[in-house]
């Protein structure tokens, strides 16, 4: 578990977001130098953002406007995205406590991601930087393995 508390929200709140992530959601891991690090986002078109900002002003993050959409309509749409360590940690309680139905599996493996990432210290000897890289890499696969269809109960 977390030694980071979950923020302060109503019951009702918490699993109308544990819902909303569990159906527009994305667990991934971006490989921005030489390992996998973990990132969360989710994507609304322009005029259903309001829950993104609600996102930002618990856990952090930033959000970010693109003019295009995998959507079938192509609406501009906002990305919420969690990846630095500092919004990680504060949203990692609440993944923790979160109950995921299509996403369970994917969510788990997420939390492994961000706790091996959070707690890998470059300076203590006793840590191998190659075996920190391999666990990585081993989380990203275990993240993308995952998909909504196989969770299906």
């Amino acid at each position: 578990m977390s030694e980071y508390k979950v923020p302060c929200i109503d019951s009702y709140k918490l699993g109308y977001y544990a819902g909303f992530i569990d159906g527009e959601g994305c667990f991934t891991s971006n490989i921005p130098g030489y390992y996998p690090t973990p990132v969360f986002s989710i994507t609304q078109r322009v005029d259903c953002a309001d829950v993104l900002y609600e996102f930002k002003d618990i856990f952090g993050g930033y959000i970010s406007y693109t003019s295009y959409s995998t959507s079938p309509n192509g609406n501009p749409c906002y990305v919420y995205r969690i990846s630095s360590k500092k919004h990680l940690k504060k949203f990692l309680p609440f993944l923790e406590s979160a109950y995921f139905v299509l996403k369970r599996k994917q969510a788990k493996a997420f939390i492994k991601h961000i706790n091996l990432w959070l707690n890998y210290n470059k300076r203590d000897p006793n840590q191998s930087r190659e075996k920190f890289i391999e666990n990585m890499f081993l989380c990203r696969k275990e993240i993308t393995e995952y998909k909504q269809y196989k969770e299906v109960l």
